[in-house]
């Protein structure tokens, strides 16, 4: 991946990879555990035997032996098999909400390989487009301890997993914290071979469309798959992960599989409530302020005369991050929305321009910017310009690239 060339704003998928982060943390606590109790059973065995009771403790110690090393199970999904050869299931019904219940099982690995693997229980709960909220708990649903409470707001980051120690930080607006938008997407990464389609299960009822990739979908970003390191991921015609598993060096290492489902949550007054002055640029964060629409603007500007059709503004922002030098470096962002759908332009000077995509695009032709460059995500598709010669553009949307190209034909300057 390139180098960025200032600091940048904590990404959602920088926010779940923190998530995956945490999980192997555990699992590593885990594994140290197994690893004592292995240690543990393998001294009472030869205390066992030492003490010339080889007949009945030399069968007991090798069946605990043999317990703690057993190799993991198959790198299988367990949803049920409806088809081995289905072409890609569309997604036709992407839910404006939804909460979704997984429960998480980390395989060690290395010496500790065969352990019993260990148990997460984690909640997804998303109100498009912005406000998201992943909670993780340790042990199988509906999980125990908080290891994990991350939330997301127009605007806002929350990072309340310490009760006593909230972290509240501004961020650039972007799709809800945990939510995966295959459904504008999906096409191009089966088109440009990042998502591999296999074979159609059920899980939760519901049927559900197996990918293969290089990267699990929960940290939201795609690679190919190697022969044995990869990602099944089953997604059912909501755009919704039903189950998944990760597989490292032929090993399964993750599986992920949903236990609830509702795309019609209640959802209480404060499941995504951010409180809390966020922390500025003089504390190491960043700046995101609303901009007064009698305040003057760069000539190179790009807006819209009217929005897209069905899209209403959120607010016009300036974001102020520190380049590699430490001097402030303001970029615009106007954030529209139409329901559950996002569209953020972002612009300003080369200088402060966020780190390119690093999956291939499309090249295509977007009224005034130019030529321009769209690139799938799976947390939505992004065109990038260059209209000028010291003048970037970035729009990021919940659109497919055509409906994306269409609306930025729309953009003019000044």
């Amino acid at each position: 991946m390139p180098q960025s060339r200032h600091r940048q704003t904590t990404s959602k998928s920088e926010r779940q990879r923190a998530a995956i982060h945490r999980r192997l943390e555990l699992q590593r606590a885990h594994e140290e555990s197994e690893r004592r109790a292995v240690r543990r059973k393998r001294r009472q065995r030869w205390l066992a035997v030492l003490g010339c009771v080889l007949a009945v403790a030399g069968p007991v110690g090798f069946l605990v032996w043999k317990r703690a090393t057993a190799p993991p199970p198959p790198p299988q999904l367990v949803a049920k098999l409806v088809e081995r050869k289905a072409g890609p299931l569309a997604i036709t019904s992407a839910p404006a909400a939804y909460r979704i219940r997984y429960k998480i099982e980390s395989y060690p690995t290395g010496k500790s390989a065969g352990s019993k693997p260990a148990v997460t229980t984690e909640d997804v709960t998303i109100r498009r487009p912005f406000d998201g909220r992943i909670v993780e708990r340790v042990g199988p649903p509906p999980g125990g301890a908080l290891q994990l409470d991350i939330r997301s707001m127009l605007g806002l980051r929350g990072d309340y997993s310490k009760a006593d120690a909230v972290q509240v930080t501004s961020d650039a607006p972007a799709p809800a914290v945990g939510d995966m938008r295959l459904d504008a997407a999906l096409d191009d990464l089966v088109a440009g071979g990042f998502l591999e389609p296999r074979e159609r299960r059920t899980a939760l009822g519901r049927p559900c469309q197996v990918y293969r990739t290089g990267l699990a979908l929960e940290s939201l970003s795609v690679s190919k798959a190697a022969k044995d390191s990869y990602s099944d991921s089953c997604v059912d015609a909501s755009g919704l992960l039903l189950e998944e598993l990760s597989v490292s060096a032929g090993k399964l290492s993750t599986r992920v599989t949903a236990v609830e489902l509702d795309e019609h949550p209640d959802l209480a007054a404060g499941t995504f409530t951010i409180e809390g002055e966020p922390k500025g640029l003089d504390a190491g964060g960043v700046d995101l302020g609303r901009i007064d629409p009698s305040t003057p603007l760069p000539a190179q500007l790009f807006r819209f005369p009217s929005p897209p059709t069905g899209f209403v503004i959120q607010g016009r922002f300036v974001l102020t991050v520190p380049d590699q030098d430490g001097t402030p470096r303001p970029r615009y962002l106007d954030v529209f929305a139409n329901g559950k759908d996002l569209l953020l332009i972002e612009q300003g000077p080369k200088a402060t321009e966020p780190e390119a995509p690093v999956l291939p695009g499309t090249d295509v032709a977007a009224g005034a910017l130019g030529e321009a460059t769209i690139v799938p995500g799976l947390a939505g598709n992004i065109l990038t310009a260059h209209p000028g010669a010291d003048w970037f553009v970035k729009v990021t949307a919940t659109l497919t690239p055509d409906a994306l190209q269409s609306a930025v034909s729309g953009l003019k300057p000044g």
